[in-house]
């Protein structure tokens, strides 16, 4: 481009340079504005970072400046197609910065950008007049003008140089070119090494969920992480700020978390554990916590063999309890739950069969004496009565298919007391018995049900009682 001759022509030049600048700048803005998001972003900046809207004012207002001073050393240098060559070369390389953060590229055009800025900045590193004289202008060209050019040359070299995998070439040339230069960038290129190592590990961290044979060099107190020494079987461990605390190993072969510390509180319940051995234990005197397991599970021992298993049937509202005893007394197994009257059922599996170790009895039971007697065999299957007169047994209650009963019919201090059965009870001939009429003695009669009548198996008549 040639020298204007007129003052149209100077502004028509001026118009000119501005367009091509933001021609270059303003697509290379839009660029890196969508590349900021989400990891500039999400970055913990300080208090007294300028907000994002400032950016744009900003660089509209520099890049016309540096407009305005080409335009000065353009109008009143002999080197005026030299000044617009290196500044619009340096534009390109700007703009090929901020392609490179858009589209990731950190290969050839990255590094070449930063070589050329280095190059660019080395020529006026020195200060304000060494534009000066590179550009032919000197004292004309004003010094604000001058700065603005400079410390955008200079920031565009600390930028590159942050971001650049080639570094350590631009810092040689930089420092072959002007030594206070290679000073600042390597000030500069310390820091941005030290927080992109640092911001690295951790991103690595957090992708690997710390694991690895030994604690990340990013564990800071309170810190979780997994050492995959054994492959199959890493340890998770606490990070205390000292010392690693071993909280469990998760098993790949068999599916499990195998706990290696013990005292661990869960909501009412301390736990301890060895190995694979869980303990539970209420610290509730009045807890009402309950253990809830699965369908078809089992309390196991310490080698995995069961105990107990447990069967879940659907809806259900009876279950078994247990009780414990004082010395001198049987604790209890018994039938509860949302029925009134429970049996209990004790099944045996194949063709094994329910074995007695010690003597089992039913307790006997006292019938009340009256008018007519009432006998409920279902809780009372031995029972005796005294007759304090002529008496009428009623039909039994609660019998069931095979049950046996047995009853003692015992005369009182008078004697010669008649009972009168009921038709229910079945005798030899359909002829009942003829009591003892012996005061204090007793009759033993002894049933068994069909699930119609109660047939008699047996008596003794006349027995002592004492």
């Amino acid at each position: 481009m040639k020298k204007s001759k007129t003052k149209s022509q100077g502004y028509s030049s001026l118009f000119i340079i501005v367009v091509a600048t933001f021609l270059i700048t303003f697509p290379a803005g839009f660029v890196t504005k969508a590349a900021l998001d989400p990891w500039y972003y999400n970055l913990a900046r300080p208090a007294f970072n300028p907000p994002n809207w400032i950016f744009g004012p900003v660089w509209t207002l520099l890049y016309a400046m540096m407009s305005v001073a080409v335009w000065l050393a353009y109008k009143k240098s002999k080197h005026s197609n030299k000044i617009l060559a290196v500044y619009f070369i340096h534009l390109f390389i700007n703009a090929s910065w901020s392609y490179g953060i858009g589209w990731g590229i950190s290969g050839s055009i990255s590094r070449c950008s930063s070589l050329c800025y280095c190059l660019g900045r080395s020529i006026s590193c020195c200060s304000g007049r060494s534009i000066g004289r590179c550009y032919g202008v000197g004292r004309s060209v004003s010094r604000s003008l001058r700065r603005s050019v400079s410390r955008s040359l200079c920031w565009g070299v600390c930028r590159s140089y942050s971001i650049s995998r080639s570094d350590r070439v631009c810092w040689s040339v930089s420092r072959s070119l002007c030594p206070s230069l290679s000073r600042s960038i390597g000030r500069c290129y310390g820091v941005g090494r030290s927080v992109r190592t640092d911001l690295n590990n951790v991103l690595s961290a957090i992708n690997t969920l710390n694991s690895g044979t030994s604690r990340p060099a990013s564990a800071v107190a309170n810190s979780l992480w997994l050492d995959t020494t054994t492959s199959t079987a890493p340890t998770l461990k606490y990070y205390d700020g000292a010392d690693d605390i071993s909280l469990c190993t998760l098993n790949h072969t068999a599916n499990t978390v195998d706990w290696l510390d013990s005292s661990v509180t869960i909501t009412g319940l301390s736990t301890s554990a060895t190995g694979t051995v869980l303990t539970l234990t209420d610290t509730y005197l009045n807890s009402t916590v309950s253990i809830r397991l699965p369908n078809a599970t089992a309390i196991s021992d310490d080698s995995g063999n069961e105990y107990i298993k447990f069967a879940k049937t659907a809806s259900a509202v009876n279950e078994i309890s247990v009780t414990n005893s004082a010395t001198g007394n049987m604790p209890d197994i018994s039938a509860t739950g949302g029925d009134t009257n429970i049996g209990l059922s004790l099944t045996t599996k194949g063709t094994g069969l329910i074995k007695f170790n010690d003597g089992a009895y039913f307790p006997e039971a006292t019938l009340t004496d009256g008018t007519t007697i009432s006998w409920d065999v279902g809780s009372s299957p031995v029972a005796k009565v005294t007759l304090g007169g002529n008496r009428t047994l009623s039909a039994p209650t609660n019998g069931v298919t095979g049950q046996f009963i047995s009853l003692a019919v015992i005369q009182d201090g008078t004697g010669s007391r008649t009972l009168t059965w009921n038709s229910v009870y079945e005798f030899t001939g359909d002829t009942a018995p003829t009591l003892t009429t012996t005061i204090n003695k007793a009759d033993l009669f002894v049933f068994k049900y069909n699930g119609t009548v109660w047939h008699e198996v047996g008596r003794n008549l006349n027995l002592s009682i004492s």
